[in-house]
């Protein structure tokens, strides 16, 4: 009888050891869970009015932050003018497929079919193209790859394979 007794007592012991550090370490874990990497919004995380300064000086990294703040903001077509302005003052060659990124964005039901620019009206089709040669010329990869693909498929350029495939 006395055994059993020293037996039950010993488990409560040795449970109530386990348990001192059994809670602590669930608390720890649980607050280091808590603590992973989230996802970044960057629509609420990136200072729009610290970025648009930068990017009237020519920033590329300010830049940056601005299309994916409004990429994420779901407000495309309000980086055209910073788009523009990458472009033609400081040359940044992302920021030529940029302008017709935000140029297609202005016709929502082109926004997900950006192969196609058929669209846009005449004008607006002709600056995004005049847009995408810009970038070509300077090595952009996106508009080498959109131009190469209309140069093939003879589609607002007459059909020419070389200058497709290049």
């Amino acid at each position: 009888m006395y055994m059993e007794a020293l037996k039950i007592i010993i488990c409560l012991l040795v449970g109530f050891i386990i348990g001192l550090f059994f809670i602590p370490a669930t608390i720890w874990i649980k607050d280091k869970m808590d603590k992973r990497v989230k996802v970044i919004n960057f629509a609420e995380t990136i200072p729009k009015n610290i970025s648009i300064p930068l990017v009237k000086q020519g920033n590329i990294s300010a830049y940056d932050d601005l299309f994916r703040y409004f990429c994420y903001s779901g407000n495309l077509e309000e980086l055209l003018p910073y788009a523009l302005l990458m472009a033609n003052k400081y040359n940044y060659e992302r920021a030529y497929f940029d302008v017709c990124y935000c140029l297609w964005a202005l016709y929502p039901e082109t926004t997900y079919r950006l192969s196609l620019l058929d669209s846009l009206d005449e004008t607006t089709r002709n600056l995004a193209l005049e847009y995408l040669q810009k970038g070509a010329e300077l090595g952009e990869t996106n508009c080498l790859w959109r131009l190469g693909n209309y140069y093939l498929e003879g589609k607002y350029f007459e059909q020419d394979t070389i200058l497709g495939k290049n």
